[in-house]
């Protein structure tokens, strides 16, 4: 984490900008050498993540992102995070393509907390917990394999769960995972086999 904090992978319709570089304004201002600009014009898409000195992730095999044609992704953006200025940067990713069809579709699942309905303050531990949720509305079925968490520096647990209703109304719920996000953002493994369905939240 000496040079890059974070960066994410966003699938684009249109790039923010022509230019190669540019100062996307999510966090700092980057100086007036870079032109500023969102990361997409549209509706952008996260199809991968990195952060705080996490090793390598690789996809399983025979899964990737479907991307170009009809998918509204055009343009990969890659947004790099610094923590500070250091010089020379050599950060990025790798990228394996094929115009193959592959068996599994991988997908990014982002859960972000800018509405907070469910919020609370424990008053022995003083700890606040922060909860979101969705419904699963399409008719699909999601096994996850890997989980990252990030807070930048205000979490100390994140969790995800899968919740479904048994045969007698009652609610399930299975962890799919949690971590601390202040250690390497790394994608941890689902060491188990979770089938998420239409309906589960």
């Amino acid at each position: 984490m000496q040079k890059a904090h974070h960066m994410l992978l966003f699938g684009c319709s249109l790039p923010g900008s022509d230019e190669v570089i540019w100062d996307c304004g999510d966090m700092t201002s980057a100086g007036p050498n870079f032109q500023r600009a969102p990361v997409c014009i549209g509706q952008p898409s996260i199809l991968y993540g990195w952060g705080r000195d996490a090793p390598d992730f690789y996809l399983p095999e025979g899964v990737g992102f479907k991307v170009g044609g009809n998918t509204g992704i055009q343009y990969l953006v890659l947004q790099v995070h610094y923590k500070k200025k250091l010089g020379p940067d050599y950060s990025g990713i790798s990228i394996e393509s094929t115009v193959g069809l592959l068996a599994k579709r991988a997908f990014d699942l982002d859960l972000f907390f800018f509405v907070l309905p469910s919020t609370y303050m424990d008053a022995q531990t003083n700890l606040e917990t922060f909860e979101t949720a969705c419904i699963v509305d399409e008719d699909i079925e999601i096994h996850p394999f890997a989980f990252r968490a990030h807070t930048h520096r205000h979490g100390e647990k994140v969790s995800g769960w899968v919740v479904r209703e048994n045969q007698y109304g009652q609610d399930i719920w299975e962890l799919i995972g949690e971590r601390n996000p202040l250690l390497p953002q790394m994608f941890e493994s689902v060491n188990k086999n979770i089938t998420i369905r239409q309906g589960d939240v």
